[in-house]
């Protein structure tokens, strides 16, 4: 019986070996296990952290280029509005000179000519050939009327 006792003993004390090497690999298996899920919640909070920095500073720039362009758009409708307006300014200015340069264009009167002199051969051929019968009566009725109207 003492060798019945003592192969007893020897399986229960390895069994008591077991269920104590089994409570160490399960301790240190919640430990390593307590320990990844603080790094994991660390890395995400990490992540997280960066993700919300990266993201403010995107808006930012953003925020800034956007901030750019209304000044630029705001330039160019300056400009346009100015464009425009030299553009109407121009306009008038040049219907006003085109009136100013149609005035000229009409027919002044002939000067009186002078009792004295002869007109010059060029101005005898422009007077004989805008001369007709018809201006010819009309200024010879006009000549008596300024003759009157001196008398009276």
């Amino acid at each position: 019986m003492s060798e019945e006792h003592m192969f007893g003993e020897s399986v229960d004390d390895a069994v008591e070996r077991l269920n104590k090497t089994l409570e160490h690999i399960t301790e240190a298996t919640e430990r390593q296990t307590r320990l990844l899920d603080e790094r994991i919640k660390e890395l995400h909070d990490r992540g997280e952290a960066a993700t919300e920095h990266l993201i403010s500073a995107i808006e930012q720039r953003l925020r800034a280029q956007i901030e750019s362009l209304r000044g630029e758009i705001e330039q160019l409708r300056n400009r346009i509005g100015e464009t425009r307006v030299g553009r109407a300014a121009r306009k008038r200015v040049t219907k006003k000179a085109a009136a100013k340069k149609k005035a000229p264009a009409k027919k002044k009167a002939p000067a009186k000519k002078r009792a004295g002199k002869k007109p010059t051969k060029k101005v005898a051929k422009k007077v004989g050939a805008k001369s007709t019968k018809k201006s010819a009566k009309k200024s010879a009725k006009k000549v008596p009327r300024k003759r009157a109207a001196k008398k009276a």
